[in-house]
């Protein structure tokens, strides 16, 4: 698919619909237990289905502003991308480290599952650190992104107490 058909494609109808199912990643740091539970709380009060990748709370063992090591951090994401399932991929966290995972993924194997069950592309979602996925996907996959606040910050409090 161009890189314009893409972007057709996915500006002209909503990226995510109830029954879409979210994978989350920590490509850069770590998650928090309270903020990862709040952002599956969100997402599945928005219809959406949400499996969360293994390594999102892990702590890299020597520098803990990295959730995991690179080859765990990136399997997360690979495997949520790669996943047909998948709708959407969801960075929960920025900080430092996904640069560090772009050298080391098949962008071949990745760009064969770029597309959804539907047709159209998967999303990448997130922001700071996660720019450096944004322009990697852009470059090796073609696809748009959304750059938007991370699903493991406390930004949408207004759901807390229900619709204004």
């Amino acid at each position: 698919m161009s890189g314009r058909v893409a972007r057709d494609a996915y500006l002209g109808t909503a990226p995510l619909q109830p029954g879409d199912t979210v994978r989350f990643v920590s490509p850069s740091g770590p998650g928090r237990p309270d903020s990862l539970a709040r952002a599956v709380a969100y997402y599945e009060a928005w219809g959406l289905n949400v499996v969360v990748g293994d390594h999102v709370l892990q702590p890299h063992p020597r520098a803990t502003y990295l959730a995991g090591p690179d080859d765990l951090r990136r399997q997360d994401l690979v495997e949520a991308w790669s996943d047909p399932d998948a709708d959407a991929v969801v960075c929960i966290r920025g900080g430092y480290g996904a640069m560090r995972l772009l050298d080391g993924i098949d962008w071949a194997a990745m760009r064969e599952t770029a597309s959804r069950r539907d047709g159209r592309p998967k999303l990448l979602t997130g922001s700071s650190d996660i720019t450096a996925l944004h322009e990697a996907f852009r470059v090796h996959l073609d696809v748009p992104t959304l750059f938007c606040p991370m699903a493991g910050n406390d930004v949408f409090p207004r759901f807390r107490a229900g619709p204004r």
